[in-house]
């Protein structure tokens, strides 16, 4: 049996993430005003929020690009060796352990990936703030990724799958001052 048909290779070759069920609740409320700022009218109050949410979402675009990159550099490694070091801190929620899972599999089976995977676009679409004001900003992004010249290896040579180009939902967390990825899901939709 194939790593496609065992463990879900759509999952690490097509997102280079996670997937699980949708990032539910996100993005049905309004965005919370950040308490505790005060401003001399409400035109800077607006401008200053403005700036915070585009910085959050830049560093959140920022943060899944360093994890696209980590996950590539892990993945062509046989075994996938140090993912635990390199991706685990990159990920938080749902997506920790939906990666554990897929990683460790991937270690037993010595599989690789062979080829180049193409993060093409990260578009924020949608932001929800932290009404506390504490930092705990959520970004999620539509991540167009081109993995049609990546593949899986298992250690013989063999092809343990591939996949396509497609649209990811991410949601990025902000906590303990670092962007982590939480929550991912195929769209099953082509970019």
């Amino acid at each position: 049996m194939g790593w496609a048909a065992a463990v879900g290779v759509v999952a690490l070759v097509g997102m280079a993430g996670c997937t699980h069920g949708g990032p539910s609740g996100l993005g049905t409320s309004p965005a919370a005003v950040r308490h505790g700022t005060s401003s001399p009218s409400p035109t800077s109050s607006v401008d200053a929020q403005d700036a915070a949410k585009a910085a959050n979402e830049a560093a959140a675009i920022s943060a899944y690009q360093h994890y696209f990159d980590m996950t590539q550099e892990v993945e062509q490694r046989p075994g996938m060796t140090g993912w635990e070091d390199e991706i685990l801190p990159l990920v938080s929620g749902d997506c920790r352990q939906d990666l554990t899972n897929l990683y460790t599999q991937a270690q037993a089976q010595g599989l690789r990936a062979t080829g180049p995977e193409v993060l093409v676009s990260s578009n924020s679409v949608d932001y929800v703030d932290d009404p506390s004001g504490a930092g705990h900003e959520q970004v999620v992004l539509d991540v167009c990724i081109d993995s049609t010249k990546k593949g899986l290896i298992f250690p013989d040579g063999s092809s343990a799958g591939s996949a396509g180009r497609g649209i990811v939902m991410v949601a990025m967390q902000h906590q303990n001052n670092q962007w982590t990825v939480d929550k991912s899901e195929d769209k099953d939709e082509t970019c």
